[in-house]
């Protein structure tokens, strides 16, 4: 199974690789870095928290020709924070300080042209952009480089030089790098396991407030792997995360809520946890808060903690959970709704073979998993037969016009 790893967060997360660039990114050392990783995040949380106010007085002294403020007022546009995300404004700024030299306005442009996120998608801009920065060793832009490497697209698939470039990216400080060699450790990918390894490059990402680490780090502390099992510890840092809007963070703390893991049992907290992460689109996170509903674990201001559940249950399918559409099915089912229950039976069954459900849901929740494989066949046994044919190819119908509407890929 191929090694995926963290995605970078530079202004805009690295969603693709260079295609069809034919070039080959950096490898090796970087030279000296002309803006330290400190700076970088510095800037990076100036412009998360700059006021109207601030961005005011910023742009006045960018359109003066001040660098540093382009570079801060292109930051403040990519991040949308209080001054909103306004990605065609922020790469016009993020041009001109690209152009003076400044590599955190290159990395950001690189990306930009990378993604198409306020420009129109150009490889060749991009990479120029990418290796400007790298040149001037920031730390962000090896880390980005070393990411591509793991895709193989436009360049050599190569965890090994992905790897060295982390190091290096790492040694700056670098939180996306420290977190993608913990996954490394952790996964043995192209080398031994080494749990010890990893829970150390995830706490240096974390002490340092990147979401992904903090996550990742609290999962080893739930496992004792790499460290002593300590729930309460592992609740520390998921919260962290969560406070972030780490959607699956804020799963796991509402798991934690619900269950009295590391911390008070308290279905209410966990209830709320759940709707924060619901709300952020995790889909299992939706389906057990319809199942807290359902079950009546949380109870509804107006009493209709079914109608609610059910809702919600819907609502995970519709977020690509097939479990939730088995919930639903065997509602129906159970209402002697056969023609709803045969429909949302198809429905389950096409999202299990979607790519989402396959690689993440199979695997981060592989209960939930067995579950959808063991229950579709054994509901669909029973609805069958209380239907005709004609019902039958209804219902698929139906459920092809769903998919449709929800934008499911089907394979």
């Amino acid at each position: 199974m191929r090694f995926r790893p963290t995605r970078a967060l530079s202004g805009l997360m690295v969603t693709v690789a260079l295609a069809g660039s034919g070039s080959q990114p950096m490898q090796g050392q970087a030279p000296t870095p002309v803006v330290s990783e400190a700076e970088r995040q510095t800037v990076v949380e100036a412009a998360r928290r700059l006021t109207l106010a601030g961005l005011a007085d910023a742009l006045r002294d960018a359109e003066a020709g001040n660098i540093d403020a382009q570079v801060l007022v292109g930051q403040a546009y990519l991040h949308g924070g209080t001054v909103g995300e306004d990605p065609a404004t922020a790469v016009d700024w993020l041009q001109k300080a690209a152009a003076a030299g400044r590599p955190m306005a290159q990395n950001s442009l690189g990306v930009s042209y990378l993604t198409g996120h306020g420009v129109p998608r150009d490889d060749g801009q991009a990479i120029n952009w990418l290796r400007k920065a790298a040149d001037q060793g920031f730390a962000q832009t090896i880390y980005n480089i070393g990411l591509l490497h793991t895709s193989g697209r436009g360049v050599s698939q190569d965890l090994e030089a992905a790897i060295r470039l982390w190091m290096v990216a790492a040694e700056q400080g670098n939180p996306d790098a420290q977190t993608g060699l913990g996954e490394v450790c952790e996964a043995g990918a192209g080398r031994p396991k080494d749990m010890s390894a990893a829970v150390e490059w995830y706490r240096k990402a974390a002490i340092q407030g990147h979401a992904n680490a903090q996550t990742h780090l609290a999962f080893m502390y739930v496992a004792g792997r790499g460290v002593g099992k300590n729930l309460s510890e592992a609740v520390t840092w998921f919260r962290a995360a969560a406070d972030q809007g780490h959607d699956a963070a804020q799963f796991n703390l509402a798991i934690a809520y619900i269950r009295g893991e590391g911390v008070p049992k308290d279905k209410k907290k966990g209830a709320e946890w759940l709707k924060r992460a619901s709300d952020g689109g995790h889909a299992a996170a939706t389906c057990l808060l319809g199942q807290m509903y359902w079950r009546k674990d949380v109870k509804d201001s107006l009493g209709m903690e079914a109608f609610v559940g059910l809702e919600l249950f819907k609502k995970s399918a519709a977020q690509g959970y097939a479990l939730g559409a088995v919930a639903v099915g065997d509602i129906y089912s159970a209402e002697r709704n056969y023609p709803g229950a045969c429909t949302w039976l198809v429905i389950a069954r096409e999202l299990e073979k979607t790519d989402g459900w396959q690689q993440e849901w199979a695997k981060s929740r592989p209960f939930d998993a067995a579950e959808v494989r063991t229950r579709v066949p054994e509901l669909f046994s029973q609805v069958r037969k209380k239907l005709s044919p004609q019902q039958l190819a209804d219902c698929e119908e139906a459920a092809a016009r769903w998919l449709s509407a929800q934008g499911v890929d089907r394979p």
